[in-house]
């Protein structure tokens, strides 16, 4: 290993944290009403996210959960365009 430092983790909290912003991200993501803005900024979202990982691990020596925030991000993004749809429709339909 030569100069090189072991591999370290976050505490639980801290992961969990890291894990709800990116779900957080993906809710301001999803906010989007057209659905190709939604893609394609949970695709930038998505290389930012992965390259936040590499770069903590290759310069940091730090490991961060990629997988939970990979999914949690597009799980929020979709849930709350859904979300948001049903409410427009909702109140399109009690107000006539």
């Amino acid at each position: 290993l030569g100069e090189r430092s072991f591999i370290s983790r976050w505490a639980d909290w801290q992961e969990g944290l890291w894990t709800l912003g990116w779900a957080m991200v993906g809710g301001a993501v999803g906010l989007s009403q057209k659905a190709w803005k939604v893609w394609l900024r949970l695709l930038l979202a998505e290389g930012v996210l992965v390259l936040g990982c590499w770069l903590l691990l290759a310069e940091g020596n730090v490991w961060v959960p990629w997988v939970p925030s990979a999914i949690a991000l597009p799980a929020a993004a979709v849930t709350t365009q859904q979300v948001s749809k049903l409410r427009s429709a909702l109140s399109k339909v009690s107000s006539s």
